[in-house]
């Protein structure tokens, strides 16, 4: 139903209408001062919705930009801008399926490698490098292979242990616990109609900083407008950074937040002596699949919740 031989087809043709533009950036980038800011150049692929884009833009390191330098030069200039390279058919689904299948956004891949190698100068003042935006691999021009960001930064690259991040959590927590514990308090002069059938304790992970607010709901999905708090407003509990990122995901540092978050609220639930009939629960913002009982302090799949 489908040609992988005319998507690839499709694919150079686009790549070799860019040739000349690539070659003329090159060339210009070849002359430029750079600052002592810019430590390399990196060929940046974005494929998405059809399209794809190619940038070059001068990194201090593998996760940071070098912008804005009064010294020599530092930026980012457009080489490919959201060219298309097919177009998705009215069975989508069937198409998807021999996207995946045929592995054709790796074979896009290659193929923007290869044209790269043949047309960009080796005599860039700088080491460059390749990479498909969001993969943390890099493709050594300098070197012809693939490396990751700590072959590349070395002793540079900053370390860090889910220890020291577990520290740091506790330490920030701790300074809000007076806090915490005098919200929870003032839930035991609340007075709940019969519509409320539970108290609902909601977490939320915005990048760096988390949020936890509770309700009164009817159920899981409906609040009942009787009773809002929030338990921690916005509150920072480590930097994000470029390079903290890929640690971040490598060792599924959210679950440890979640898990963390949880316990403590569930002891200052207790600490604070609430007198509340209705169960309560701690969920993740948008996960519902599992549920802390605040009570008991037993997690229980969402489909054993039970309302008084």
């Amino acid at each position: 139903m489908f040609s992988k031989k005319d998507y690839i087809h499709n694919y150079e043709k686009v790549l070799t209408m860019h040739t000349t533009h690539l070659k003329k950036v090159c060339e210009k980038w070849l002359k430029k001062k750079y600052a002592k800011k810019s430590k390399i150049l990196m060929f940046e692929l974005m494929i998405q919705d059809e399209r794809i884009s190619l940038n070059i833009e001068t990194m201090k390191d593998v996760y940071r930009y070098a912008f804005d330098s009064k010294k020599g030069f530092t930026g980012s200039e457009l080489i490919i801008d959201r060219a298309k390279i097919y177009k998705t058919p009215k069975n989508e689904n069937d198409f998807f399926q021999f996207y995946l299948e045929s592995n054709l956004e790796q074979q896009f891949i290659d193929l923007t490698l290869k044209w790269l190698e043949k047309n960009i100068p080796s005599q860039f003042p700088l080491p460059h490098y390749f990479q498909v935006s969001l993969e943390n691999k890099y493709y050594s021009f300098n070197l012809n292979k693939w490396q990751s960001a700590k072959e590349i930064m070395g002793k540079h690259k900053k370390e860090f242990s889910v220890e020291k991040f577990t520290n740091k959590l506790t330490k920030v927590l701790e300074k809000q616990s007076e806090t915490v514990e005098k919200k929870l308090r003032k839930l035991n002069k609340v007075k709940l109609s019969t519509k409320s059938k539970l108290l609902f304790m909601e977490l939320y992970i915005d990048g760096e900083r988390i949020t936890v607010n509770i309700r009164a709901m009817e159920d899981l999905y409906d609040d009942s407008g009787e009773c809002y708090e929030t338990i921690l407003d916005d509150v920072k509990i480590y930097k994000d950074t470029q390079d903290f990122y890929e640690f971040y995901e490598e060792n599924d540092l959210e679950s440890q937040i979640v898990a963390y978050v949880a316990g403590y609220m569930a002891h200052y639930v207790k600490q604070a002596n609430l007198n509340i009939s209705i169960p309560m629960y701690l969920g993740v913002h948008d996960e519902l699949d599992y549920l802390l009982n605040l009570k008991s302090g037993h997690w229980i799949d969402y489909d054993t919740v039970d309302l008084v």
